[in-house]
């Protein structure tokens, strides 16, 4: 889904929790999706699915005025998939299964 659409239904939700929730369960269905499909063994190759992926994120909250744009990152952080420094953690590659 792009940025505009993911955009736009966050502000048909009135920006809910709920739907802010599902946009980064979507978000990060996108990534296993995209790891999968290019067969990604290296961490430099995820490490760029997951920049695009934030990259996404930034382009939703630049649409959808209210959303913080270190949101998505602050959520990697808490779930052990990104580092405090925003490198990647060993956590995301193990539940990518690589």
């Amino acid at each position: 889904m792009k940025a505009k659409e993911y955009a736009q239904r966050v502000k048909d939700d009135s920006y809910s929790v709920e739907s802010v929730k599902q946009l980064i369960q979507d978000l990060l269905g996108e990534i296993t999706s995209i790891a999968k499909a290019r067969n990604i063994s290296k961490v430099s190759s995820m490490e760029s699915v997951i920049r695009e992926t934030r990259q996404k994120w930034i382009a939703v909250c630049n649409r959808a005025e209210g959303l913080n744009k270190d949101g998505f990152d602050k959520f990697l952080v808490k779930h052990g998939l990104l580092g405090e420094d925003l490198t990647l953690s060993m956590g995301i590659l193990m539940k990518m299964g690589a």
